[in-house]
């Protein structure tokens, strides 16, 4: 693959990384349940102890991207670099905060909610663009070389 083709992969995961902080504060000011920032190692399943709704979903997403991402490269080699840098990102910033966090419910969005909406519009829109683009170099091949150049 294309070393441009990969960093454009690497975009792709770096907005959607974003996107997914947007998420995830969104739904736990929604839902008042979090991450477990009290582990020392780096699990995923004790972060989705209790299987709840809103943590499903999140880690769906992630799948869906990381997913997304392996297809429209052919390549599970970009995702790789993504993935520890989510984990990184998770662990040691987001997660850690969730226990501060306000409940939409029972005391109104706060401005902290309103932006990690938007950051997730903003985010996942611009992650959807280049994997539409990605999408549209892969099935057409004669693009790569005229859109990325032959390296």
């Amino acid at each position: 693959m294309p070393i441009r083709v990969f960093l454009l992969a690497w975009l792709a995961g770096g907005l959607a990384l974003l996107a997914l902080v947007g998420l995830w504060v969104v739904l736990v000011e929604l839902t008042g349940v979090g991450g477990n920032p009290t582990l020392a190692a780096a699990e995923h399943f004790p972060t989705a102890l209790g299987f709840e709704p809103s943590k499903i979903r999140f880690y769906l997403t992630v799948g869906v991207v990381f997913g997304t991402i392996a297809f429209l490269t052919q390549s599970v080699l970009p995702a790789i670099p993504v993935h520890i840098a989510g984990d990184l990102l998770f662990f040691l910033v987001i997660w850690p905060n969730d226990s501060g966090r306000r409940h939409v419910l029972s005391g109104g969005p706060d401005a902290a909610f309103w932006l990690s909406l938007l950051e997730l519009f903003i985010f996942g829109s611009l992650t959807a663009l280049i994997f539409v683009w990605l999408a549209r170099v892969r099935d057409n091949p004669a693009a790569y070389a005229t859109q990325l150049g032959s390296n």
